[in-house]
């Protein structure tokens, strides 16, 4: 890396992007991992693929579920004088 050498790449676990580094990770299988040679084009597939992912909507809704919504007394943006 000193020498400014990178080798981008995506990691799939069951066809869904599980990581991505700036440098080739050697310890997946090669079938597994997507070589990029730009980090760009690496970070928009990433994202892109990784928010039209179910698993990535399922964890949103779950999220989502989890927190009512704020009280209408708090919601409202109130001053006093």
């Amino acid at each position: 890396m000193k020498n400014g050498q990178f080798s981008p790449c995506i990691v799939y676990e069951n066809d869904v992007p599980a990581e991505y580094a700036a440098l080739k990770l050697t310890s997946y299988p090669e079938s597994n991992r997507k070589d990029y040679a730009e980090i760009s084009s690496l970070l928009e597939d990433y994202y892109a693929e990784k928010t039209k992912s179910p698993a990535s909507v399922s964890v949103l809704l779950t999220c989502a579920e989890s927190y009512p919504p704020p009280s209408s007394a708090m919601s409202k943006n109130t001053t006093s004088s």
